[in-house]
């Protein structure tokens, strides 16, 4: 009896370990992708100010 709760608490822990993985990862992926997307909008527009500022003193 104690054995078969001793297994079913690691399963248990395995899972909720891997349920806690999952979660951090899809954080992180949800972060990477707008820190991305941030990054690309900001290097657009430092294009578009640069263009812009480089028509009005010329």
């Amino acid at each position: 009896m104690i054995t078969i709760i001793l297994v079913d608490w690691r399963i248990y822990y395995v899972a909720c370990y891997f349920d806690a993985l999952s979660v951090s990862l899809w954080i992180f992926l949800i972060y990477f992708s707008i820190f991305s997307t941030y990054q690309i909008g900001t290097a657009i527009l430092l294009k578009l100010l640069t263009i812009f500022s480089n028509r009005a003193t010329s």
